[in-house]
């Protein structure tokens, strides 16, 4: 997938967001997945906690570089990722 960045300027940091953005999905359902077959409630929740450890890393990364990108750009993911996914990315409905 490609998201057309409005300003070139930006193209780097709206490439890293998708990156970051995709990685975050699929390793919450990877986990999830995974975490679905485990039955043993005290290997269940360390698995549960690693997941939230990673869950939240993953999202602080997305965050940071969010949040260098201007509302407009943005805007324009959300509207191109909704257009490719179905839905809106991570932070775009924030």
């Amino acid at each position: 997938m490609y998201i057309e960045p409005i300003n070139k300027k930006y193209s780097l940091l709206v490439r890293r967001y998708l990156v970051a953005d995709r990685k975050l999905v699929e390793t919450e359902d990877a986990l999830t997945a995974a975490n679905d077959l485990i039955f043993d409630d005290a290997k269940l929740y360390k698995a549960e906690t690693k997941k939230e450890n990673t869950l939240n890393r993953l999202i602080d990364k997305c965050y940071s570089i969010w949040d260098e990108l201007p509302k407009r750009e943005q805007q324009n993911i959300d509207r191109q990722y909704k257009n490719y996914f179905g839905y809106g990315c991570q932070l775009g409905a924030l």
